[in-house]
């Protein structure tokens, strides 16, 4: 095998192990809750995806710290910045196109082969209503990780 594609599998294999290890913290510390109203559920499901598809590369506080962000060429993007990085407004389409394939991010991985595997993508075999929710609500919660611009403090 050629050095690009071990360094390809490693890093694959980095990512779902560290998705396994945050997704068994994760596990551990949920306890049950009461019934939320629907904003609440839509926050809850943006967590858990991205526990589960951004997480170990991204960090669980989204500043790019994640298990896997070591073996990376590239550091992750410190994703509570982006709106910083935007003159203050939180680039909503912007993220929302990577997240669904459309933009195309080396460390993410090709359209075929994305390191979520194809959770997001047209070819998951869900329904769009389904993947659409998803990626809104994995949208949102980044958009909540942000920093404010002035202050320099989280939301």
């Amino acid at each position: 095998m050629e050095m690009k594609t071990k360094r390809a599998m490693a890093v694959a294999l980095l990512a779902i192990l560290g998705v396994a290890v945050l997704t068994a913290c994760e596990a551990r510390g949920t306890q049950a809750a009461a019934p939320a109203s629907s904003d609440s559920d839509h926050r809850e499901s943006g967590r858990k995806l991205y526990v589960a598809h951004c997480a170990s590369c991204h960090g669980q506080d989204g500043q790019g710290n994640g298990p896997v962000a070591v073996a990376l060429q590239r550091p992750p993007t410190d994703l509570t910045r982006l709106a910083k990085l935007n003159n203050g407004k939180f680039p909503a389409q912007q993220v929302y196109a990577s997240v669904r394939g459309q933009d195309v991010i080396p460390p993410h991985g090709s359209k075929e082969m994305p390191v979520w595997g194809p959770m997001f993508l047209a070819e998951s075999g869900r329904s769009l209503s389904d993947r659409e929710r998803d990626i809104q609500d994995l949208v949102k919660y980044i958009e909540s990780m942000q920093t404010e611009v002035s202050a320099g403090v989280r939301h």
